[in-house]
């Protein structure tokens, strides 16, 4: 079968040589998913004008963009089970392109959120596909290659920015941005059919008929939708929580959110080495308490810029390793396939749905300071997760 590659038929030279290649397609994968996802923020207030939308309107891009991210993972999610996982993750690339393809010309709501959703299935898609060939690959020992897929996808996250401005200073318009990082990720297409795809359970025996303990699917996939709702509605807020509280203009405060994506990013990168030395669950209670450090030093700063922006450096770089060290974590307790990594997705994807609307209701209401207490909340949901699956799922159900 084309999506097992044994260990009989490849020596180990070759075979070491044929997962660094596959590695390197992944890492590809992602920096191409986070081009394309980190272009929808700086152009956002263009886009409201293209289609005449208000921001109101035009906010809805983004619960229809994790309404595709949810599709690409659950429905895309279970044919890499079935399918080489290379020419899925081509045709994600292919949809990726469409999508930065159709969005600049689509000039009424409707065609964006349309556009929108195909970049948000391609997403999803590619998502669960990287996370989930990695872990198959490398297995107990993929927590540092996760951390390094997320880094790459953190890198093309923070150049689409650069990307637009450049375009922006040089004379053309945002349009222009998007057709060049379509063209841009279409050569990657080539590394998915050239080179073969990794199998279900490389060089292992595949367990197909293992049944699946849904109890722990569960559980992960609350704990990915407690965690992402934080990440997501802490980075999402952020900026206005400083201007409302006047604790600097609209540039620092602008600052703020561009310093947790950036500790985000690089935190991923410090986490390769210490993913090596440090066990996941380890990892993930660190990680974890550090954010509550971070929010505690927001929360109890006095109102001060140097103190918050301190504070969401140390959230940054504390959530910077979770996601992917979340993945190999469960990988560790159950033979995670596509479909149950769709279910991780899909919860995750919910979570950046749900808490950053929350986050938006209770500062309206409750004030700046909820997106503290909120956050700081589904932190310590999250690490109470965590301890009920460290307790009821303690061994390693693939030994």
């Amino acid at each position: 079968m084309e999506n097992t590659i044994t260990s009989e038929k490849i020596s180990q030279p070759d075979a070491e040589r044929n997962r660094l290649i596959q590695t390197i397609c992944c890492y590809a994968a992602f920096i191409a998913i986070g081009l394309a996802a980190g272009l929808l923020g700086p152009t956002l207030v263009g886009l409201a004008k293209q289609t005449d939308s208000s921001f109101a309107e035009i906010g809805f891009v983004f619960t229809v963009h994790s309404l595709g991210y949810v599709v690409g993972s659950t429905f895309f999610g279970k044919f890499y089970d079935r399918v080489a996982g290379h020419r899925i993750l081509a045709l994600m690339i292919v949809m990726l392109s469409a999508a930065l393809l159709l969005i600049p010309i689509s000039h009424q709501l409707w065609m964006l959120l349309c556009a929108v959703f195909l970049l948000g299935t391609a997403e999803g898609t590619g998502q669960v596909g990287v996370n989930t060939l990695l872990l198959w690959l490398y297995h107990q020992k993929s927590t540092a290659f996760l951390n390094g897929a997320h880094f790459f996808f953190g890198v093309g996250a923070l150049t689409s920015p650069i990307i637009v401005a450049q375009f922006l200073i040089n004379g053309y318009d945002f349009a222009a941005a998007y057709r060049f990082v379509a063209f841009l990720i279409l050569p990657v297409i080539l590394l998915f059919l050239l080179v073969p795809s990794p199998g279900l359970m490389t060089g292992e025996k595949k367990e197909e008929n293992q049944p699946v303990n849904y109890g722990l699917v569960t559980l992960v996939a609350l704990f990915y939708f407690l965690y992402l709702g934080a990440e997501i509605s802490f980075g999402g807020w952020i900026s206005t929580f400083a201007t409302s509280l006047k604790l600097g203009d609209e540039v620092s405060s602008a600052y703020l959110a561009s310093a947790f994506w950036s500790a985000l990013t690089f935190g991923r990168l410090i986490a390769v080495p210490l993913s090596l030395k440090l066990k996941p669950r380890t990892l993930l209670i660190g990680d974890l308490v550090l954010a509550l450090i971070g929010f505690a030093i927001i929360g109890f700063s006095g109102n001060s810029y140097s103190a918050t922006l301190a504070g969401t450096i140390v959230i940054g770089a504390s959530f910077a390793s979770i996601y992917p060290t979340m993945f190999s974590f469960a990988g560790n307790r159950l033979n995670v396939s596509g479909r149950v990594a769709g279910f991780f997705v899909m919860g995750g994807s919910f979570g950046s749905m749900l808490f950053p609307f929350l986050a938006g209701l209770m500062f309206e209401r409750s004030g700046a300071k909820s997106l503290i207490v909120l956050n700081s909340v589904m932190v310590i949901s999250a690490l109470a997760v965590l301890f009920v699956v460290l307790g009821a799922f303690p061994k390693n159900v693939r030994k």
